[in-house]
């Protein structure tokens, strides 16, 4: 009897710490990778499969929101975009209109407790966008 509480009890101790180990990531950056898959998507595509990554609203009027304590306070602030390094204002739909489908690489979400780099920038967090040529220097 004593071997069965024992096995359940680590196994307890297991779970929560699993789950403690779940709850500490929504601080952390969530990196979404071009695949095979995705020679199609938008920006707005992969953005939605994002987690802590809201999206308001439709076409031209689309409000994103990162899931942090800074941009639950104030829903109208925007995040920063970042693309291929350059940081490229708080509009989302002129950073989308940059792109076609297919040409982004990867998107980084770094919500506001992340993005501490950007300063007062990064308050509202950071979608860092890495396109499919940036690696190239003709462009």
């Amino acid at each position: 009897m004593k071997r069965l509480n024992l096995g359940i009890s680590i196994a307890l101790c297991m779970l929560l710490l699993g789950s403690l180990g779940c709850a500490t990531t929504s601080q952390q950056s969530q990196q979404i990778q071009s695949q095979d898959y995705t020679s199609y998507w938008t920006l707005e595509d992969f953005l939605r499969r994002a987690n802590g990554v809201q999206l308001n609203g439709t076409g031209d009027d689309i409000q994103v929101i990162i899931r942090g304590h800074k941009s639950i306070s104030n829903s109208f602030s925007q995040p920063l975009f970042v693309v291929d390094g350059q940081k490229a204002g708080r509009n989302y739909s002129r950073v989308s209109s940059m792109f076609a489908r297919g040409e982004i690489n990867s998107v980084k979400v770094l919500p506001p407790g992340a993005s501490a780099q950007y300063g007062m920038q990064g308050q509202y967090g950071v979608i860092k966008i890495e396109s499919k040529y940036s690696g190239n220097k003709n462009s």
